[in-house]
């Protein structure tokens, strides 16, 4: 999946939790001020982008993730590593 799908992806994962606009979103959108996203949420958010790039995100991660360039990066980084992502192979 290249970034912009990735990316793309996210925000509709996102988009399902809010009814924030989403073409408002940007890299320092609070996911919880911003937003309006509560704990709940978030980690049901977690849980579908973990099933759609079929990764894991520990707990310990999950609770530094406040902004939007935060899950965007963690996953696109996790992905580079696995060699998913931008047509990187392994």
């Amino acid at each position: 999946m290249d970034k912009m799908k990735t990316i793309n992806r996210i925000k509709e994962i996102i988009g399902d939790y809010t009814k924030y606009d989403l073409s408002q979103l940007n890299s320092n959108t609070a996911l919880v001020e911003d937003m309006g996203l509560n704990s709940i949420e978030l980690i049901n958010i977690v849980s579908d982008i973990e099933d759609e790039f079929d990764i894991e995100i520990p707990v310990d991660q999950i609770v530094k993730f406040h902004l939007f360039f935060e899950i965007e990066e963690y996953v696109k980084n996790v992905l580079r590593t696995k060699g998913e992502s931008y047509g990187i192979s392994t």
